[in-house]
């Protein structure tokens, strides 16, 4: 369900301004309402609190030092590392001022004592991790040329150039040495040798006084040449690969200290680091609010929206900080006001998932019904009528409670995990009615828990395959129920809205549907055929409704929502292949010999069970956004936002009366938080 929110407004003398604003912060419950486009749009008695100078400079020098912080957070590599929420508080408080200026003071002293050495050992280490990279690279082609170059002496009038070619393109060296022979007048050489079975190495010598038509020639040739990097470049081969080796010794030993270093200072620094981050982000995040409050020429107006159950709370917290020189007070919403009021999910741990879910779609009109339980309710069955099979359903629960198991510290498995072994359990219930254990393995005479039980003429426990019409009438009399009660909601969201027309065009649709089902009942029987004449009058009535709703137009969504209903029929379809598939699994063991058949058969199944996760879910989404929610909810609100801080005692929401629910449990690492 959706939190019922309260308009408030806080009006009181320009000199509090900042302290209620710090006020506000720390209560963290207050959806700020922008003045500063509201005073653009209408005629307002007030006009928009502006920034001053001196503002715009401690903004300036704080993102400075946010700048600053950052790049020490960066130096620590501390991706992954937790702490805990209570000492994450402690350290806020430690550095929290109230004071910009005394902020930023305290800030620059604190960074002044570790960034100049964080910077120095950051540095040194990219030194390293690059030497050690180049080295990585070019060890193991010196090692391979290298006893080559044992064998050539050249004088300082020589120069030598290491090439490395593919074996297969050896011959080449015979035409590379005869070009060269006539650029250095055969003052050249080249040696070789098959360094391994795809390499041959070669060594041309030659006289230094060709060199720039030598190079020119090879660069020509794309032959692939061994370029020493700029302190080696003067070596010869031989010498340069001794150091190369050498520093391939040192250089790791070097990198672990210098990595030790940097943790023991991340484990010294690392929290009040992510403290700073977090104090002067609230802090930006409070002079960035000031163009969206009011004034008048003495005095200030902040406006917006707090969940009414706090309103008590933020209205003690104002007197008992500023007395009545500050008042709070709840306003009435105009119907236009309702529209712009922020939805805040109030909804129990097994609803709660589904928010996330829901939010793919858009986000409930606050006043409105939140659809977000009904998704809870109505997935789950639809997933589990599509999948119907115990082993499946008892693959997926497994699965999710092995992920739930691993994945501890996830908010995201724990979502996904919660929906889909929801979704399993109603597979696993659905397969008792079924009477399915992967197909047909057990054969439902073994499954049969449920007795003496007769639906559309079919005994339970019911052979999809056999039963493909009454469970096509089943499905399709689900989703006709879950029409009507769609548009039974639609008339009270219209209700709820004041819009009458709206009610009408629902509840003319509702009747009409009902009426459409009498009649139908009463041709085939179900029904005496004296329900004929009172269906008729019913639709009548529902037709004329439907038209003075929604026009004559209006008419045209009895053929739409027929065809919603009719897509429930997908249901049966896809379950029935389900079963047929899994029946074709469990035969391999039959016709392939039992070995193979086993083999093949498991991989059926395993694709099977992969199928029974993605299709069913998709389609078990669709049913219940386009064509169920499609007759009632009403989307285009925004989420609420409470203007709060990074660190506190309201960091955190699970009910919408907070802030940051997906950081309830635990407080990562400030890197992603100070990105921006």
């Amino acid at each position: 369900m959706l939190v019922t929110m309260a308009k408030v407004e806080i009006v009181g003398p320009k000199p509090s301004f900042y302290d209620v604003v710090a006020l506000l912060h720390s209560l963290g419950s207050l959806h700020i309402e922008d003045l500063g486009k509201k005073t653009a749009e209408e005629d307002l008695p007030v006009k928009k609190m502006e920034v001053d100078g001196s503002q715009s400079a401690q903004k300036e020098q704080l993102q400075q030092l946010l700048t600053r912080v950052t790049g020490i957070v960066q130096a620590f590599h501390a991706s992954g590392r937790e702490f805990s929420k209570q000492a994450r508080q402690k350290a806020y408080d430690e550095v929290w001022r109230d004071d910009a200026v005394g902020l930023a003071s305290e800030v620059e002293d604190l960074i002044g004592q570790v960034e100049s050495r964080s910077a120095e050992l950051s540095a040194h280490e990219n030194e390293l991790e690059s030497e050690l990279s180049l080295l990585t690279k070019y060890e193991p082609i010196l090692q391979k040329i290298q006893p080559l170059a044992k064998q050539i002496v050249t004088t300082g009038g020589f120069e030598s150039v290491a090439l490395l070619i593919e074996r297969r393109y050896k011959a080449a060296l015979d035409e590379l040495k005869a070009e060269l022979n006539k650029i250095t007048k055969k003052q050249c050489e080249i040696v070789s040798t098959d360094v391994d079975e795809k390499t041959t190495a070669a060594i041309v010598v030659f006289n230094k006084i060709y060199s720039e038509p030598v190079h020119r020639l090879l660069s020509m040739e794309n032959v692939n040449q061994v370029r020493l990097p700029p302190g080696l470049a003067d070596q010869p081969f031989d010498v340069a690969y001794q150091i190369v080796t050498e520093r391939m010794k040192h250089v790791p030993e070097d990198l672990a200290k210098v990595r030790e270093d940097i943790k023991n200072l991340s484990d010294e620094w690392l929290l009040k680091m992510i403290a700073m981050s977090d104090v002067l982000n609230d802090k930006l995040q409070e002079l960035d609010t000031i163009p969206m409050f009011g004034q008048t020429e003495y005095a200030f107006v902040i406006t917006g929206w707090v969940p009414k159950k706090d309103l008590p709370e933020l209205e003690g917290s104002v007197k008992a900080e500023f007395g009545d020189d500050v008042v709070v007070t709840q306003v009435e919403m105009s119907e236009h006001e309702i529209h712009d009021t922020p939805v805040a999910y109030k909804n129990n741990s097994i609803v709660k998932p589904f928010e996330l879910v829901y939010r793919f779609f858009g986000t409930p009109r606050y006043g409105t019904i939140d659809p977000v339980p009904l998704m809870a309710l109505f997935y789950p069955i639809f997933f589990g009528l599509i999948v119907g099979d115990i082993g499946y359903g008892l693959v997926i629960v497994i699965t999710c409670a092995l992920l739930r198991l691993k994945y501890k510290s996830s908010e995201m498995i724990k979502v996904v995990t919660q929906i889909f072994g929801m979704a399993g359990t109603a597979a696993i219930a659905f397969g008792l009615l079924f009477g399915e254990f992967f197909g047909n393995v057990l054969g439902g005479e073994y499954l049969n828990v449920i007795q003496h039980i007769n639906i559309l003429g079919v005994e339970l426990p019911m052979n999809r395959e056999e039963a493909m019409m009454p469970l096509l009438f089943i499905t399709v009399g689900l989703g006709a129920m879950t029409m009507l009660l769609g548009l039974l909601l639609g008339v009270w969201n219209a209700i709820l809205s004041k819009s009458k027309k709206h009610a009408f065009e629902k509840g003319g649709l509702a009747l009409t549907l009902v009426a459409i089902f009498i009649v139908i009942a009463a041709m085939a029987s179900v029904l005496p055929p004296v329900a004929t004449t009172p269906g008729f009058v019913l639709l009548v009535v529902g037709i004329v409704l439907l038209i003075y709703g929604g026009g004559l137009m209006g008419v045209f969504e009895i053929f739409g929502t027929m065809g919603n209903i009719l897509s429930f029929a997908r249901i049966m379809a896809l379950g029935l292949a389900g079963a047929i598939l899994a029946g074709v699994a469990n035969g391999m063991t039959k016709g392939m010999g039992f070995a193979i058949g086993i083999i093949i058969a498991l991989l059926l199944h395993a694709l099977n069970i992969i199928i029974a996760v993605v299709s069913p879910s998709i389609h078990a989404i669709r049913l219940n956004v386009i064509e169920f929610f499609g007759k009632f909810a009403e989307t285009g609100g925004h989420e609420y936002e409470p203007f709060h801080r990074t660190t506190g005692p309201r960091d955190a929401s699970s009910n919408g009366e907070k802030a940051d629910s997906e950081e309830a449990d635990s407080t990562k690492l400030v890197e992603q938080e100070v990105s921006s």
